[in-house]
């Protein structure tokens, strides 16, 4: 599947194949595969364990209660969303539904005890990394002329084509980038040029940064 991500301000072409796993393994030394199912399992266990905490949360407080917290909270939501929004230049369009979701998932975080709050966030920065390094295999294969180019991709070659971005700026585009991996990316031409326009678009990834 090929595709274009928006990274920051910067338009990023990706490829992802049968190879992608392998190449991951050969440069990360970790099965791609099993990471993923991992996350996967580790994301069923948050959710769950969250809605258990929501469930907590409004057995805690009268309906009126609950409401007047949750519209707070929807509105810090509100201003985080604006700050990432300043930070990454990356708009994210949160309706309504989300942003109770959001707000829900705030508070019931806060019931969390410390040992739990540690074990999410230890999983969540592992997921941003594996993102990370996915997307770069990814932008490395798209840039690829020739199959022997990608013999030149290594730990260095991914750091400083890390050093393109601000940071947090792959972790607000990390669903478009597994999107592609899973493809699951629409078939819009003009959103997700076929690899043969990709020399017509804008990315951060050229043959000769490996």
């Amino acid at each position: 599947m090929f595709g274009t991500v928006t990274i920051g301000k910067k338009r990023v072409a990706m490829l992802a194949n049968a190879a992608t796993p392998i190449r991951y393994k050969q440069l990360f030394k970790k099965d791609l595969l099993r990471i993923l199912i991992k996350n996967s399992e580790m994301d069923d266990k948050r959710r769950k364990l969250l809605d258990e905490k929501a469930k907590e949360f409004r057995e805690a407080h009268s309906p009126e209660e609950a409401k007047s917290l949750i519209s707070e909270r929807k509105k810090q939501i509100d201003e985080d969303i604006r700050r990432q929004e300043e930070l990454t230049g990356v708009s994210q369009d949160v309706d309504e539904v989300g942003r109770y979701s959001l707000a829900v998932d705030s508070l019931a975080q806060e019931l969390l005890t410390d040992e739990e709050v540690e074990r999410f966030e230890d999983a969540v920065y592992e997921s941003y990394e594996v993102t990370q390094k996915l997307a770069y295999i990814m932008a490395a294969q798209a840039a690829a002329e020739k199959p022997s180019d990608m013999s030149r991709i290594s730990e260095e070659t991914f750091f400083k084509w890390l050093e393109q971005f601000e940071p947090h700026e792959i972790e607000a585009a990390s669903e478009e980038i597994m999107d592609i991996y899973q493809g699951n990316v629409a078939k819009d031409p003009e959103v997700n040029p076929k690899k043969e326009d990709a020399s017509s678009t804008e990315t951060t990834t050229q043959p000769s940064t490996f």
